[in-house]
């Protein structure tokens, strides 16, 4: 990167300070009180947090959060969680132990193979 690039970011705000601050005070009140309708407008609008977080929360949060609060009411009321907790959830656990049971033999060296195995999966995974 240039020089140029890392620094034009502290050019810009050295530049945009002084209209900041002129924005924000008494003097430029007092000058935007004037007869011009379009500089009252803008003046308004600056001085009054520029209506983002309104906006935002009108047409993004509001509508996101009033649908998803209805989907997922429709979701739960259906069954579905239910479904999955109580059925489908205990069906998977039984079937992982029965297939436990049935490669289980109980001498020492399959339990050292399950644990190398395992080391080594681990180690693959993370490392």
């Amino acid at each position: 990167m240039s020089f140029l690039s890392k620094i034009m970011p502290l050019l810009l705000l050295c530049l945009a300070l002084p209209l900041v601050i002129f924005l924000s005070s008494r003097t430029a009140a007092h000058y935007w009180n004037c007869n011009h309708n379009f500089l009252k407008v803008i003046f308004y609008f600056f001085s009054n947090k520029w209506y983002f977080d309104t906006i935002y929360n009108t047409f993004i949060v509001r509508p996101f959060l009033h649908s998803f609060a209805k989907n997922s009411f429709r979701f739960v009321d259906k069954g579905y969680l239910e479904m999955f907790s109580l059925n489908l959830l205990p069906t998977i656990v039984w079937g992982a132990a029965t297939a436990v049971l049935r490669v289980q033999t109980g001498y020492l060296p399959f339990h050292v193979a399950c644990l190398g195995s395992s080391v080594v999966g681990f180690l693959i995974y993370f490392c």
